[in-house]
């Protein structure tokens, strides 16, 4: 506890918490009124120096890194070698194909309570999702919706 503090402004927390009277109330004035630094005059520095050409080669900074990873991916690294690929071919579009509802965590149902569509539903599913020859390996019970095995 630091020396000028009370015991009572810190009681049950943890961390650095300002004390209750000079926090920021909402509708007052913003604590940070300027928002978060601009990263601007970061990437104006690193542009300038990747812009500026070596007098003995007469390459720029940003020629001389990649013809640096070039040669490294060149030499079996994979990790130059897609750096290189990212950013000359852009990165590949990945298929993502959704179907069916999103099924809420508090909406779940014993399998004794699904009807019998349900349940041929969820065992397509399951043999969709499954490895070759797996699917004969396990079987999965098909119960009715009366809750009774057949």
């Amino acid at each position: 506890m630091g020396l000028n503090q009370a015991p009572s402004t810190r009681a049950g927390r943890g961390g650095n918490h300002p004390p209750h009277l000079t926090r920021w109330k909402k509708g007052g004035p913003s604590p940070n009124p300027k928002g978060r630094p601009s990263l601007k005059r970061f990437s104006d520095a690193a542009k300038a120096i990747l812009a500026q050409v070596d007098p003995k080669t007469g390459k720029s900074g940003a020629e001389t890194l990649v013809e640096l990873a070039f040669r490294r991916a060149k030499q079996g690294s994979v990790k130059q070698l897609r750096v290189l690929l990212d950013y000359a071919e852009g990165k590949p579009a990945q298929n993502v194909k959704l179907t069916g509802g999103v099924l809420h965590a508090h909406a779940w149902r014993p399998l004794a309570s699904l009807s019998d569509e349900e349940m041929q539903q969820l065992a397509a599913i399951k043999k969709r999702l499954s490895a070759p020859g797996e699917s004969e390996a396990i079987d999965v019970p098909v119960i009715s919706s009366d809750g009774a095995e057949p």
